[in-house]
């Protein structure tokens, strides 16, 4: 019965990485039975913190930041920056990101995210009908 068991589980994991990623799978069981599997994606590894131009690997649960041109990983952020919080700051979530090295995009990234970057939905500025274009 043990082997049984232990035979199942590896052809259900083989046909999970077998199948491609989506949000629902369907499955076959060995009884012919059909089953719904719903994937969660996963948080982002990664975080930009466009205000200080670093970022956050959540999977290490470090920051990733430059001093004097090189990238570093420390455990807390410079002493400059102290009393940030990525979870109160402005982070963005780089959910598309696949690499070790997200530093490699910070033009990028800069480009698509300023300073004062937010994701929070902005009440549109009211124009002024006397002002001159």
């Amino acid at each position: 019965m043990k082997a049984i068991y232990t035979i199942t589980l590896t052809v259900m994991a083989a046909l999970l990485q077998a199948q491609p990623m989506s949000n629902t799978n369907e499955l076959k069981s060995l009884h012919g039975e059909e089953e719904t599997v719903r994937l969660v994606p996963a948080p982002a590894r990664f975080y930009f913190l466009p205000n200080l131009d670093a970022y956050f690997d959540a999977r290490e649960n470090l920051y990733i930041y430059q001093v004097n041109g090189q990238w570093v990983k420390a455990r807390e952020i410079p002493s400059g920056y102290r009393g940030y919080s990525i979870y109160n700051g402005t982070r963005v979530e780089l959910a598309d990101y696949n690499g070790n090295q997200p530093y490699t995009l910070l033009k990028d990234h800069q480009k698509q995210y300023p300073k004062r970057y937010s994701s929070r939905r902005m009440a549109p500025k009211k124009s002024n009908p006397l002002a001159l274009n």
